[in-house]
């Protein structure tokens, strides 16, 4: 996992330039009047889902992990917690499933890490980094617009 400022991005860009380069471009190419959905960069080697939701009380989130893909958060509007935690300190619920390169787990308050994320930042959840995104920051659900980019594991270095 990754945590830091969005213009803080080359660090973290070593022999994959180009692909950091068109991840934080098309980042910053986001606005108010970019569609919801899925934008594709690099076929499904690289893609952007662009969400807009309000957040949940933490009583009615899961774990997630990956697969196959990086996931890079960076919220456009509001603010989000995301929660970390070791994988074999969680519970299964649902095995893999291909189409949405994921396995879903319990959430264990006792090993988790919380971040909160806002505007101007980025997380980065690599393969196997069991995390909860869409989580309250406050006493309320607030209305986030946000960017997740996939990014193919294998791809990279390549």
């Amino acid at each position: 996992m990754i945590y830091d400022t969005c213009t803080n991005w080359p660090l973290y860009a070593g022999k994959n330039q180009a692909v950091w380069q068109e991840v934080f471009t098309f980042i910053e190419s986001v606005d108010a009047a970019t569609p919801l959905g899925k934008h594709i960069l690099q076929g499904d080697k690289l893609f952007a889902q662009v969400q807009e939701y309000d957040t949940v009380p933490l009583v009615s989130a899961a774990m997630e992990m990956h697969h196959r893909y990086l996931d890079i958060h960076v919220i456009l509007n509001g603010h989000e917690k995301l929660y970390q935690s070791p994988q074999n300190s969680l519970e299964l619920i649902k095995d893999y499933r291909p189409a949405s390169d994921d396995l879903i787990y319990t959430f264990n308050p006792m090993c988790a890490n919380a971040i909160t994320i806002q505007p101007g930042q980025f997380i980065l959840f690599f393969p196997m980094d069991c995390h909860m995104p869409r989580v309250m920051a406050s006493d309320a659900p607030e209305r986030v617009k946000k960017v997740v980019i996939k990014i193919d594991a294998e791809w990279l270095d390549k």
